[in-house]
């Protein structure tokens, strides 16, 4: 489903330019400016606001509140408006906002060239059955996932990835060569994963860096973030010295993790995390 059919409206935009957005309470403001007299409200299975669509002058725009809380005064200007209620899943919506974002860097994007080596999905897979090993459809996170190399890999793992990365280009090439599902791909700042992603059973991010000490600090939160989100974690980085940085920051949230060199694939994921 599209966006514009869980409100059974015709073509619609989002208020939030883009999926990263959605935690900014300044769309509240914009939101509360719009003129409108007619709006539909969208709630999950257990009646909790997910979206509201407005109607100004014929042109319908649409704000979601799956990553901010909806406000009482949205709530009182929607009352002020003909409109409608709607039910609907909160993880069919939530897929379709994805796919709504993603549909907006592919058009961006539309032209993309290819940053994958041949043999580098059969390295990862190796990896991933060598550690963690296969799944049967558990959940996954692909942190800092590029083009989606690694997210392709999960899938042919068994696992259900939900993949982010922070630049628009590097998904578009993902979601045009098919390795990224635009119904589980974000483009968001990997630091702020926790407001978007729910926990899940396996976090992978594969050659992440350079680390280097003038930005340590933020890889460090980001580290953070796989950690509090995954059950299992799996990390690799180019040099020995990163993944000492890593085991510190693992060790330092209560993990116990192993270190070890992968022969297989000296140049991109030469170093190996696990915990």
């Amino acid at each position: 489903m599209k966006l514009k059919d869980f409100f059974e409206i015709g073509d619609a935009e989002c208020i939030e330019p883009s999926v990263f957005d959605h935690i900014d309470e300044y769309y509240n403001t914009l939101v509360l400016a719009v003129n409108a007299g007619e709006a539909r409200l969208l709630v999950d299975e257990n009646e909790m606001p997910l979206a509201v669509a407005w109607n100004s002058d014929g042109n319908w725009s649409i704000s979601s509140y799956l990553y901010r809380n909806i406000t009482y005064d949205i709530i009182g200007k929607f009352e002020g408006c003909t409109g409608e209620i709607f039910q609907e899943k909160r993880d069919d919506y939530e897929s379709a906002l994805r796919e709504y974002y993603c549909g907006k860097i592919t058009d961006e994007y539309p032209e993309v060239g290819e940053d994958n080596r041949e043999g580098r999905h059969e390295m990862i897979l190796d990896l991933f059955k060598d550690t963690v090993g296969v799944s049967d459809g558990k959940s996954a996170i692909d942190f800092c996932c590029g083009s989606g190399v690694a997210s392709k890999a999960l899938f042919s793992a068994g696992y259900l990835p939900l993949s982010m990365d922070n630049d628009p280009y590097l998904i578009s090439v993902g979601l045009h060569k098919g390795r990224l599902d635009p119904k589980r791909t974000l483009c968001i700042d990997a630091s702020f994963s926790s407001y978007f992603c729910p926990k899940s059973d396996l976090g992978t991010g594969l050659m992440l860096g350079d680390i280097s000490g003038f930005n340590s600090d933020l890889w460090q939160g980001i580290v953070a973030q796989m950690l509090m989100l995954t059950g299992k974690t799996l990390i690799t980085v180019a040099t020995e010295k990163e993944s000492l940085l890593i085991r510190k920051w693992c060790e330092n949230a209560g993990r116990t993790p192993e270190i070890f060199e992968n022969e297989n694939d000296p140049i991109y994921d030469r170093w190996v995390c696990l915990c």
